[in-house]
């Protein structure tokens, strides 16, 4: 069971990665800048994201919208969450933190202007 969700971790760990350094090559090439520094600017950036985006999912509070959600004028309904939800939040919030780490970790290693040894 460990290496079946190892394995889906690295999938999708090594998707958001490609995702990420596409997209920071693309802005890097509009933006003049070089490979390097467009690279591991893009994976620190969005690997703070996801830290700030894991922190937000761990402490969501104990209340949901119920149906479609309303912006300005209109009722909102509001519904406790499941207890499997709760379950839920901490694995979710744990996955976006550990990604995030690691694709900073990987902006760490790609920048040349630090020597990490």
């Amino acid at each position: 069971m460990l290496v079946a969700a190892g394995r889906r971790f690295a999938i999708l760990f090594t998707a958001i990665s490609g995702a990420v350094a596409l997209c920071s090559v693309a802005v890097g090439m509009i933006g003049g800048f070089s490979l390097n520094r467009s690279l591991a600017n893009g994976f620190e950036a969005f690997g703070a994201l996801m830290l700030v985006l894991g922190f937000f999912v761990g402490n969501r509070g104990p209340v949901r919208l119920k149906g479609e959600a309303q912006l300005l004028f209109g009722p909102r309904f509001l519904r406790w969450a499941t207890p499997d939800e709760h379950r839920r939040t901490i694995p979710e919030s744990a996955f976006f933190v550990v990604v995030g780490l690691l694709l900073i970790l990987v902006g760490l290693v790609i920048d040349n202007r630090y020597r990490i040894v």
